[in-house]
């Protein structure tokens, strides 16, 4: 079959899919490893057999809610490919801006010596984060299949990252500098608002909690403050929905906070700040 004509059958078939016609064309690259510009200047090239079935393969799969990047089976993030599956959460590209946040505090701050990643999921966030400040970073998750995922990408990407199995802080030692977190956040009461890929896809309990989805994060805010430096960031990822929750829970405490906005001038992120100098 010509390049061209899978082509045309993937954007066929995926017509009713979300982005599908540029999905149809992001198989034929990540599959096959063509760029852009070869599907069109390649239209006549032949592809054989077993490419063509596994083409048809995906696009069937991908017609079931499967998401897309589990089919492909890794999901860029930071300009680096990880591997995930359905044991984690698919990275979303908001959270880069939690790494973009990191970058330029710390271009003005000393930079962290110690780092955790709670819920790490697929391990994303530490990765990076050691990638780019080569710092003691621990990536930690209560699922231990989560953290499978975390090791093969710490392994495929040449990451030193160390990897703690705990819920939260609970088996976590010592104080750190920088402290990041994306915790299930979404109201379970919400699920059914969602797309079939998400709900029936995607692991619950990287997304789903209770307490109008902040049962998480409480939690953690209750704890952090006993496994930071007297100079610390702490970044949280949040429910566009949390803020005025949130205010009101860390009333009369002595924290200074404020929160980031998402690519949807929602607000996505609670940060925090320590400083040498505040009363704690």
């Amino acid at each position: 079959m010509k390049l061209s004509d899978l082509l045309a059958y993937g954007q066929k078939n995926l017509i009713g899919v979300d982005n599908g016609e540029n999905e149809a064309m992001m198989f034929i690259e990540d599959l096959f490893g063509f760029k852009k510009s070869d599907i069109f200047l390649m239209s006549e090239y032949n592809i054989n057999d077993d490419d063509v079935a596994k083409y048809k393969k995906a696009i069937e799969t991908r017609l079931k809610g499967v998401p897309y990047n589990y089919i492909v089976g890794f999901k860029e993030f930071y300009d680096r490919n990880f591997f995930v599956d359905e044991r984690v959460l698919v990275p979303r590209q908001e959270t880069e801006l939690m790494i973009d946040f990191i970058e330029k505090y710390y271009a003005k701050n000393p930079r962290p010596k110690r780092i955790l990643d709670l819920c790490t999921g697929s391990g994303v966030i530490a990765i990076t984060l050691e990638k780019i400040f080569e710092s003691d970073t621990y990536a930690s998750d209560i699922s231990l299949e989560a953290l499978e995922v975390t090791k093969i990408n710490a392994k495929n990407l040449n990451s030193n990252v160390h990897f703690i199995h705990s819920d939260l802080f609970d088996s976590i030692e010592g104080k750190f500098d920088l402290i990041t977190i994306n915790p299930p956040y979404v109201p379970r009461e919400r699920k059914q608002f969602l797309s079939k890929e998400v709900r029936d896809f995607e692991p619950d309990t990287a997304i789903f909690t209770d307490d109008d989805g902040l049962y998480i994060i409480k939690r953690f805010l209750d704890e952090f403050i006993n496994f930071v430096e007297s100079r610390f960031l702490v970044i949280i990822e949040i429910d566009e929905t949390h803020k005025d929750k949130i205010i009101n829970y860390l009333k009369n405490r002595n924290l200074n906070y404020s929160f980031l906005k998402d690519f949807q001038s929602m607000d996505r992120f609670l940060v925090i700040e320590g400083s040498d100098r505040n009363d704690r």
